[in-house]
Protein backbone atom coordinates (compact mmCIF):
# COMPACT_ATOMS: atom_id res chain seq x y z
CA UNK A 1 0.00 0.00 0.00
CA UNK A 2 1.35 3.64 -0.75
CA UNK A 3 2.26 5.45 2.42
CA UNK A 4 3.79 8.39 0.98
CA UNK A 5 1.67 11.69 -0.33
CA UNK A 6 0.98 10.30 -4.62
CA UNK A 7 -0.71 12.64 -7.22
CA UNK A 8 -1.71 11.78 -10.58
CA UNK A 9 -3.13 14.07 -13.80
CA UNK A 10 -5.98 12.83 -15.91
CA UNK A 11 -6.94 14.78 -19.38
CA UNK A 12 -10.75 15.49 -19.33
CA UNK A 13 -12.20 13.99 -22.08
CA UNK A 14 -14.55 16.45 -22.85
CA UNK A 15 -11.80 18.91 -22.89
CA UNK A 16 -13.44 21.72 -20.63
CA UNK A 17 -10.68 21.39 -18.36
CA UNK A 18 -6.82 20.66 -18.85
CA UNK A 19 -6.76 18.41 -16.22
CA UNK A 20 -8.61 15.98 -13.55
CA UNK A 21 -6.28 15.32 -10.34
CA UNK A 22 -6.17 12.40 -8.13
CA UNK A 23 -3.96 12.57 -4.94
CA UNK A 24 -4.13 10.09 -1.68
CA UNK A 25 -1.98 10.33 1.60
CA UNK A 26 -2.14 14.63 1.15
CA UNK A 27 -1.72 15.21 4.85
CA UNK A 28 -0.75 13.61 8.29
CA UNK A 29 -4.58 13.30 8.97
CA UNK A 30 -5.37 11.07 5.37
CA UNK A 31 -2.90 8.58 5.86
CA UNK A 32 -2.98 4.28 3.94
CA UNK A 33 -4.88 5.52 1.16
CA UNK A 34 -8.28 5.59 2.95
CA UNK A 35 -9.44 9.22 0.76
CA UNK A 36 -9.21 10.55 -2.50
CA UNK A 37 -9.00 14.14 -3.72
CA UNK A 38 -10.03 14.65 -6.81
CA UNK A 39 -9.77 18.52 -8.21
CA UNK A 40 -11.17 19.19 -11.38
CA UNK A 41 -10.23 22.67 -12.03
CA UNK A 42 -10.98 24.91 -8.78
CA UNK A 43 -13.32 22.31 -7.37
CA UNK A 44 -12.03 19.84 -5.18
CA UNK A 45 -14.31 16.78 -3.91
CA UNK A 46 -13.01 13.72 -1.07
CA UNK A 47 -14.05 10.31 -1.54
CA UNK A 48 -13.89 7.10 0.79
CA UNK A 49 -11.49 4.53 -1.11
CA UNK A 50 -14.03 1.98 -0.75
CA UNK A 51 -16.58 4.68 -2.63
CA UNK A 52 -14.20 4.83 -5.59
CA UNK A 53 -13.70 0.71 -5.41
CA UNK A 54 -17.84 0.58 -5.85
CA UNK A 55 -18.05 3.28 -8.66
CA UNK A 56 -15.03 0.70 -10.39
CA UNK A 57 -17.25 -1.64 -9.74
CA UNK A 58 -19.83 -0.50 -11.13
CA UNK A 59 -18.33 0.67 -14.28
CA UNK A 60 -16.70 -2.42 -15.08
CA UNK A 61 -16.87 -4.77 -17.38
CA UNK A 62 -17.75 -8.87 -16.59
CA UNK A 63 -14.20 -9.89 -16.54
CA UNK A 64 -13.33 -6.86 -14.64
CA UNK A 65 -15.72 -6.91 -11.69
CA UNK A 66 -14.76 -10.78 -11.63
CA UNK A 67 -11.17 -9.86 -10.95
CA UNK A 68 -12.25 -7.54 -8.19
CA UNK A 69 -14.02 -10.04 -5.99
CA UNK A 70 -12.06 -12.63 -4.09
CA UNK A 71 -13.13 -15.76 -5.21
CA UNK A 72 -11.70 -19.54 -4.28
CA UNK A 73 -12.73 -22.67 -5.90
CA UNK A 74 -12.60 -25.76 -4.40
CA UNK A 75 -13.06 -29.15 -5.70
CA UNK A 76 -15.02 -31.32 -2.85
CA UNK A 77 -15.32 -35.08 -3.44
CA UNK A 78 -18.25 -36.87 -2.33
CA UNK A 79 -19.03 -40.51 -1.69
CA UNK A 80 -23.11 -41.09 -1.93
CA UNK A 81 -24.79 -43.90 -1.14
CA UNK A 82 -27.96 -45.39 0.50
CA UNK A 83 -27.90 -47.02 3.82
CA UNK A 84 -30.49 -49.60 4.28
CA UNK A 85 -31.72 -49.97 8.41
CA UNK A 86 -33.90 -52.41 9.58
CA UNK A 87 -35.89 -51.52 12.62
CA UNK A 88 -36.11 -53.17 15.82
CA UNK A 89 -38.19 -51.00 18.02
CA UNK A 90 -40.77 -47.82 18.21
CA UNK A 91 -41.10 -48.39 14.21
CA UNK A 92 -43.24 -51.37 12.73
CA UNK A 93 -40.64 -54.48 14.13
CA UNK A 94 -39.12 -55.74 10.48
CA UNK A 95 -39.68 -52.41 8.58
CA UNK A 96 -36.56 -51.55 6.43
CA UNK A 97 -35.27 -47.27 6.44
CA UNK A 98 -33.46 -46.12 3.53
CA UNK A 99 -31.14 -43.32 3.65
CA UNK A 100 -29.37 -41.59 1.68
CA UNK A 101 -25.98 -40.48 2.73
CA UNK A 102 -23.24 -37.92 1.42
CA UNK A 103 -19.24 -38.42 3.17
CA UNK A 104 -16.91 -35.60 2.28
CA UNK A 105 -13.38 -37.81 1.22
CA UNK A 106 -11.56 -34.65 0.27
CA UNK A 107 -11.23 -31.40 -1.08
CA UNK A 108 -8.99 -29.69 -3.73
CA UNK A 109 -8.48 -26.09 -4.14
CA UNK A 110 -8.17 -25.24 -7.89
CA UNK A 111 -7.78 -21.77 -7.67
CA UNK A 112 -7.99 -18.60 -5.43
CA UNK A 113 -7.82 -15.00 -6.26
CA UNK A 114 -8.01 -11.84 -4.27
Amino acid sequence: MITDPRQIGLADFSNNHPVVEFMVNWNDKVQNCEYVKIKIADEEAVLRREHLSGLLFMIGTDKEQRDLIPQRIEQVNRFETILGITATKDIRKGEKINVRVSIPTGSQVIGARN
